[in-house]
């Protein structure tokens, strides 16, 4: 499971109210990278399997797998 913080929180729907002017269905999601640490990154939707966690301004997509 994905702990966010009300300060991540607070980063994320400030990235998301900026992200927004350019795409309003933007979120962000957390997956594996190539090397097997997560990466972050402004995404158009969740992938298939994908868990969302929903904040006050935010949304955010992680992949299977992921936790912290």
């Amino acid at each position: 499971m994905i702990e966010v913080t009300e300060r991540a929180a607070e980063g994320l729907a400030r990235m998301t109210l900026a992200a927004r002017r350019f795409d309003p269905s933007v979120g962000f999601r957390l997956a594996p990278g190539k090397d097997g640490r997560p990466t972050f990154a402004l995404a158009a939707g969740p992938d298939p399997g994908d868990t969302t966690v929903e904040g006050a301004g935010f949304v955010l997509w992680i992949a299977p797998g992921l936790e912290g």
